[in-house]
Protein backbone atom coordinates (compact mmCIF):
# COMPACT_ATOMS: atom_id res chain seq x y z
CA UNK A 1 0.00 0.00 0.00
CA UNK A 2 1.57 3.38 -1.00
CA UNK A 3 0.92 6.50 1.51
CA UNK A 4 1.37 9.77 0.31
CA UNK A 5 2.47 11.99 3.70
CA UNK A 6 1.74 15.93 4.16
CA UNK A 7 4.82 17.18 5.31
CA UNK A 8 4.30 18.02 9.11
CA UNK A 9 2.29 21.33 9.63
CA UNK A 10 2.57 23.13 13.11
CA UNK A 11 -0.58 24.90 14.41
CA UNK A 12 1.36 25.59 17.05
CA UNK A 13 4.85 26.35 17.78
CA UNK A 14 6.04 26.72 21.06
CA UNK A 15 2.64 28.81 21.98
CA UNK A 16 2.00 30.29 24.86
CA UNK A 17 -1.43 31.98 24.94
CA UNK A 18 -5.05 30.96 25.16
CA UNK A 19 -6.38 31.08 21.00
CA UNK A 20 -6.67 29.15 17.62
CA UNK A 21 -3.73 28.00 15.87
CA UNK A 22 -2.88 27.76 12.12
CA UNK A 23 -5.99 25.79 10.54
CA UNK A 24 -5.06 23.30 7.79
CA UNK A 25 -7.46 21.85 4.79
CA UNK A 26 -7.97 18.20 5.12
CA UNK A 27 -10.34 17.51 3.20
CA UNK A 28 -7.95 15.00 0.69
CA UNK A 29 -6.42 12.90 3.68
CA UNK A 30 -7.68 9.94 5.31
CA UNK A 31 -5.79 9.74 8.52
CA UNK A 32 -4.63 12.89 10.72
CA UNK A 33 -2.20 12.51 13.36
CA UNK A 34 -1.12 15.18 16.12
CA UNK A 35 2.65 15.33 18.19
CA UNK A 36 1.99 17.84 21.30
CA UNK A 37 5.18 18.41 23.18
CA UNK A 38 5.87 20.93 26.09
CA UNK A 39 8.15 22.11 27.32
CA UNK A 40 8.65 23.39 30.92
CA UNK A 41 5.89 23.14 33.56
CA UNK A 42 2.91 23.42 31.54
CA UNK A 43 -0.88 23.69 32.01
CA UNK A 44 -3.57 24.13 29.52
CA UNK A 45 -6.29 22.10 27.28
CA UNK A 46 -6.11 21.73 23.55
CA UNK A 47 -9.03 20.69 21.65
CA UNK A 48 -9.20 19.64 17.52
CA UNK A 49 -12.15 22.39 15.72
CA UNK A 50 -13.81 21.09 12.34
CA UNK A 51 -15.63 22.30 9.68
CA UNK A 52 -17.29 21.32 6.56
CA UNK A 53 -17.87 25.00 5.62
CA UNK A 54 -16.09 26.36 2.62
CA UNK A 55 -14.38 29.39 3.90
CA UNK A 56 -12.40 28.71 6.83
CA UNK A 57 -14.12 29.79 9.92
CA UNK A 58 -12.84 31.86 12.54
CA UNK A 59 -11.62 29.59 14.88
CA UNK A 60 -11.29 31.86 17.80
CA UNK A 61 -14.94 33.28 18.65
CA UNK A 62 -17.78 30.99 19.49
CA UNK A 63 -19.08 28.78 16.93
CA UNK A 64 -22.47 30.23 15.41
CA UNK A 65 -24.77 30.20 12.52
CA UNK A 66 -22.57 31.93 10.63
CA UNK A 67 -18.97 30.56 12.14
CA UNK A 68 -19.95 26.65 11.94
CA UNK A 69 -17.49 24.22 13.78
CA UNK A 70 -17.34 21.47 16.48
CA UNK A 71 -15.14 19.88 18.13
CA UNK A 72 -14.16 16.12 17.24
CA UNK A 73 -12.99 13.01 19.30
CA UNK A 74 -9.79 11.50 19.75
CA UNK A 75 -7.50 9.05 20.16
CA UNK A 76 -4.43 8.49 21.97
CA UNK A 77 -1.78 7.01 19.45
CA UNK A 78 -0.55 4.56 22.21
CA UNK A 79 -4.40 3.17 22.89
CA UNK A 80 -7.00 2.23 20.41
CA UNK A 81 -9.42 1.39 23.24
CA UNK A 82 -13.34 2.98 23.28
CA UNK A 83 -12.55 4.17 26.93
CA UNK A 84 -9.74 6.41 26.00
CA UNK A 85 -11.14 7.91 23.43
CA UNK A 86 -11.01 11.84 24.31
CA UNK A 87 -14.25 13.34 23.69
CA UNK A 88 -14.37 16.75 21.42
CA UNK A 89 -15.31 18.71 23.83
CA UNK A 90 -13.01 17.89 26.88
CA UNK A 91 -10.11 17.65 24.69
CA UNK A 92 -6.10 16.92 25.74
CA UNK A 93 -5.64 18.23 29.45
CA UNK A 94 -1.81 18.89 29.91
CA UNK A 95 -0.49 19.46 33.15
CA UNK A 96 3.21 18.49 33.84
CA UNK A 97 6.98 18.99 32.45
CA UNK A 98 7.90 18.12 29.14
CA UNK A 99 4.69 16.36 28.02
CA UNK A 100 5.10 14.40 24.93
CA UNK A 101 1.46 12.75 23.81
CA UNK A 102 0.49 11.76 19.83
CA UNK A 103 -2.81 11.39 19.15
CA UNK A 104 -4.70 10.10 15.70
CA UNK A 105 -8.12 12.40 14.92
CA UNK A 106 -10.90 10.09 14.94
CA UNK A 107 -11.94 9.46 11.44
CA UNK A 108 -12.96 5.36 11.35
CA UNK A 109 -10.25 5.50 8.52
CA UNK A 110 -12.50 6.40 6.03
CA UNK A 111 -12.12 9.48 3.97
CA UNK A 112 -12.27 12.97 6.11
CA UNK A 113 -15.80 14.25 5.85
CA UNK A 114 -14.90 17.87 6.88
CA UNK A 115 -12.68 20.59 5.06
CA UNK A 116 -11.09 22.57 8.41
CA UNK A 117 -9.16 21.42 10.93
CA UNK A 118 -7.66 23.74 13.76
CA UNK A 119 -6.41 23.07 16.97
CA UNK A 120 -7.28 25.52 19.97
CA UNK A 121 -5.88 25.93 22.93
CA UNK A 122 -8.09 27.21 26.30
CA UNK A 123 -7.34 27.52 29.92
CA UNK A 124 -3.73 27.64 29.20
CA UNK A 125 -1.71 28.86 32.62
CA UNK A 126 2.11 27.93 32.13
CA UNK A 127 4.59 26.07 29.90
CA UNK A 128 5.19 26.28 25.89
CA UNK A 129 3.09 24.11 23.82
CA UNK A 130 3.95 22.99 20.28
CA UNK A 131 1.03 20.98 17.85
CA UNK A 132 2.30 19.53 14.96
CA UNK A 133 -0.45 18.02 12.26
CA UNK A 134 0.64 15.14 9.93
CA UNK A 135 -2.17 14.29 7.12
CA UNK A 136 -1.80 11.32 4.77
CA UNK A 137 -4.27 9.46 2.37
CA UNK A 138 -3.43 6.22 1.16
CA UNK A 139 -3.29 5.69 -2.45
CA UNK A 140 -4.15 1.96 -3.42
CA UNK A 141 -7.10 1.90 -1.05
Amino acid sequence: MSRILQAPFFAFKTATANGAGACLDVRDYQSINLAVYTSGNSSATIKVAVSNSLVQPNFAIAPSVTNVYDYVQICPINSQQTADRLSGSTGIVLSGTDIVKMYEVNSSNASISFKWLCPVISLYTAGSITVEVTASIDVNK
